[in-house]
């Protein structure tokens, strides 16, 4: 079981993905935040990220030790290359696909 953070713009998608990551056996920890989840990495809380891009991609620079799972809503190349320079582990487009989420998530932890 991985410890999960999970931090999106919108409180419905934090609480959904929460749910998934608690479903596939991880705990989730969703955060109010990207402040909030910054505590918890230089805390060492966590197993991995999953976070908006908007803004997370931050944490990128701060938290290289835990694996960063980048979501954005506008996927372009440009942006989804910037994001994998700057250390992301991922980056998914959204929409995104549950099934494949949860695949990615595991081959992470």
């Amino acid at each position: 079981m991985a410890v999960v953070a999970v931090y999106d713009e919108f409180q419905v998608l934090r609480k959904t993905l929460g749910q998934m990551l608690e479903s596939a056996g991880h705990r989730a920890v969703v955060c109010e935040s990207v402040k909030e989840m910054a505590r918890g990495l230089t805390q060492g809380e966590f197993d991995l990220v999953l976070v908006e891009a908007k803004d997370g991609y931050p944490l990128l620079k701060q938290h290289r030790d835990v694996p960063v799972i980048m979501m954005a809503g506008y996927l372009t190349d440009f942006i989804e290359n910037t994001l994998y320079e700057l250390g992301a582990a991922k980056v998914i487009g959204m929409p995104f696909d549950f099934g494949k989420m949860r695949e990615t998530i595991g081959s992470l932890v």
